[in-house]
């Protein structure tokens, strides 16, 4: 799939015709992550051996490990944290899986860390003989499940929205555009932006994508976050384009694509005229390089 990113989505249909059921989430990313070596990419199984600090990755030979060694540094330790907070759940489950973020009496920017939101709380909520690593393993988890909301809520507070000020929002309604199947199941994450936003009393999430709808989910459903009401409309399985033209298209007050991969998917091309809306709401996207978001700014441009 690294030579044809396009692929996966074809093998994921494939495979979920075999098995009869819609892939897991881990199961999708199985397909798109094989076990292969970092530097050459080989598959030969028998001399591939996981990096020992974080059992993540491997390699074929010492030669190639060598080679990967100051660039597998960076990530190393993430990677590792990231089994340790595996473990934790396996053995002790998560905590504060019901925890949902108390409302600030003014609006603040968020601070430079994500951690910073959290930490006070961790401190509250857990026991005091919890060991320092499963709270550090919590605050990693929370600050994971509050990545997307938080992404876009400092983007809005950057750029404002089609109705102004970020701040001064009474309504919102954001487009979260090739959504996936996690930001449904961790919609209660969503809350945070009421939380961090004392005047708004409405806040409408609307999730297009290929990858969710479907009849299994129901189309809309609502949360009670502190005064305000967030609520949620699963469109069916569709391009950008094709709900913009719908009948029932809800003007956007910000449109966000997180990770989007506008250069690496022409499944995107023909949405992305639709993307940037006339009304003046700002569009958001991410990706997981700064040089992969500047083509994609080059693209849109």
């Amino acid at each position: 799939f690294h030579k044809d990113p396009e692929a996966h989505v074809k093998v994921s249909l494939a495979v979920k015709e075999v098995v009869g059921r819609p892939l897991t989430q881990y199961e999708s990313d199985l397909l798109v992550h094989a076990r292969i070596c970092m530097v050459c990419l080989s598959g030969d199984q028998a001399k591939l051996q996981n990096c020992p600090g974080c059992h993540c990755v491997a390699y074929c030979s010492q030669e190639c490990r060598e080679d990967d060694q100051e660039l597998h540094q960076t990530v190393c330790q993430t990677l590792h944290e990231c089994i340790t907070d595996y473990m934790f759940e396996a053995k002790k489950g998560n905590e504060l899986k019901c925890f949902l973020p108390p409302p600030i009496k003014s609006f603040t920017a968020l601070p430079d860390s994500l951690e910073k939101v959290f930490e006070d709380d961790i401190s509250h909520l857990l026991s005091d003989k919890a060991d320092q690593d499963y709270k550090d393993s919590e605050l990693r988890r929370l600050t994971f499940h509050y990545t997307c909301p938080a992404t876009v809520l400092h983007a809005a507070s950057v750029s404002g929205t089609r109705s102004g000020p970020l701040a001064e929002a009474k309504s919102l309604v954001i487009h979260l555009v090739g959504a996936r199947q996690a930001e449904i199941e961790q919609a209660p994450a969503w809350t945070l932006i009421p939380a961090r936003l004392p005047r708004l009393k409405s806040l409408t999430l609307v999730l297009v994508g290929p990858e969710v709808g479907g009849s299994e989910l129901p189309s809309t459903f609502t949360l009670k976050s502190n005064n305000a009401v967030v609520k949620f409309i699963v469109e069916k399985p569709c391009g950008y384009q094709q709900y913009a033209k719908s009948k029932h298209y809800l003007e956007p007050d910000l449109v966000a694509a997180l990770n989007c991969g506008f250069i690496f998917y022409t499944s995107w091309d023909s949405s992305l005229d639709s993307l940037v809306r006339k009304s003046g709401a700002p569009l958001v996207f991410t990706e997981y390089y700064e040089a992969d978001c500047q083509m994609n700014l080059e693209k849109l441009e």
